[in-house]
């Protein structure tokens, strides 16, 4: 089943005749360097950023207009590589964090049900493995690693039928990089799309299944 298909998506001065397919249980690999077009493409999928030409489809159905709100309601999930600016609320805990995609969804009339975002929360944080003092504790005051962590239970908290990352593994360690990779390939197991957008060939080549080469802007022939 394809999950998402992009036929000559092009941006102006930014990326052109972008053409991909990822089917659901996929991880698939976007590489290129710095100006090479991958984080532009990844939040025009995402509908941060507009685009000149070309479709998106989505379970072949074409967005026309879409944006996040649309997106996530569609089950798409998104990280965003400017993890402290885009990624979390720093002086929020990781409780209210991870569920802030999900708010509607555990609302009652017009509070918040704070025992089921406790109970999303700490399952999800557990699943991912954070490293921390409690479920309450300020998602400024973790290590990289575990801040990424936490943006990858957020991400992961809307049941996602794709799941964009955006540098994923930028500034964690070793061990932390072993982890959220870790974590994307379960979410595979489960059906969920992965997308990863990334400088990092070595990672690439070792966690996904296909890889496409980004340079200029363009998809590079190898």
């Amino acid at each position: 089943e394809i999950v998402l298909e992009l036929k000559e998506l092009s941006s102006n001065n930014k990326f052109s005749d972008i053409s991909l397919k990822i089917s659901k249980g996929e991880i698939i690999g976007v590489c290129g360097l710095l100006g090479s077009g991958k984080t532009e493409i990844a939040r025009a999928i995402f509908g941060l950023d507009d685009f000149s030409s070309g479709k998106i489809l989505l379970f072949n159905e074409e967005l026309i207009s879409h944006t996040p709100n649309t997106m996530i309601e569609n089950g798409v999930a998104f990280l965003s590589e400017e993890r402290r600016r885009e990624g979390f609320i720093p002086r929020l805990s990781i409780r209210e964090n991870i569920t802030l995609p999900i708010l509607k969804e555990i609302q009652e009339k017009c509070c918040i049900n704070h025992e089921k975002q406790l109970e999303i929360s700490k399952k999800l944080a557990q699943e991912v493995h954070v490293v921390m003092s409690s479920i309450e504790q300020n998602v400024h005051e973790l290590s990289g690693g575990n801040q990424q962590k936490v943006v990858i239970a957020k991400g992961l908290s809307i049941k996602p039928k794709l799941f964009i990352l955006d540098e994923p593994t930028r500034g964690v360690d070793i061990y932390a990089k072993s982890e959220i990779y870790k974590i994307l390939r379960e979410a595979t197991s489960n059906g969920t799309a992965v997308l990863i957008f990334s400088s990092e060939i070595e990672e690439l080549l070792k966690n996904c299944e296909r890889i496409v080469v980004l340079n200029k802007g363009f998809i590079k022939d190898i």
